[in-house]
C-alpha cells in the first residue's frame, strides 16, 4: 500500500501512507508496514504509530453529547464562544501535532525520518520524509 516517491534523476525521498476508505465514514489510514522502512524503523513502533493516530482523528468524527451541546452553545453565541474556548476540531489537531512531534523525536528522527502531519495535505495520506 505505502510506496517511496521516486522522480526520474532524483534520489527517494519519502514514504506515502495513504488512506484507507474501506471504512468511508472515518478517517483511516493502512496499517500496512511499507518495505521501503525496513530495517530502518521497528514494525512494532510503526504500528503503534498509524494505529495512534487513526484513533486520535477517529476522535474528531465522533458525535456525542459534548460535540452537540458545543454545536449548539456555538449556534447560540454566533461562533463567538470559539473566541474564548477552542473546538474539538482545535483540540484534536492540537493533540495530533503534539503526539507526532513526540513519535518523532523519540523514534523517527533518530533514524533519519521525519513525520509530516497527514491535515497539511487534506488527510490524503501520511508522508514520512528521509531527511
Amino acid at each position: 500500500m505505502a510506496h517511496l516517491v521516486n522522480w526520474p534523476g532524483i534520489p527517494p525521498t519519502s514514504v506515502l501512507i495513504p488512506r484507507d476508505y474501506e471504512e468511508s465514514h472515518y478517517i483511516k489510514f493502512h496499517t500496512q508496514f511499507p518495505v521501503d522502512l525496513n530495517g530502518a524503523i521497528d514494525e512494532d513502533i510503526y504500528q503503534n504509530t498509524i494505529e495512534t493516530i487513526n484513533q486520535i482523528l477517529h476522535q474528531a468524527d465522533e458525535y456525542n453529547l459534548f460535540t452537540f451541546l458545543e454545536g449548539l452553545v456555538a449556534c447560540s453565541t454566533f461562533w463567538t464562544i470559539y473566541l474564548c474556548y477552542g473546538s474539538t476540531h482545535a483540540r484534536i489537531k492540537r493533540q495530533l501535532d503534539e503526539f507526532l512531534e513526540n513519535e518523532n523525536t523519540k523514534n523517527y528522527n533518530a533514524n533519519g525520518y521525519h513525520i509530516n502531519c497527514p491535515l497539511k495535505n487534506g488527510l490524503l495520506f501520511i508522508e514520512i520524509s528521509r531527511y
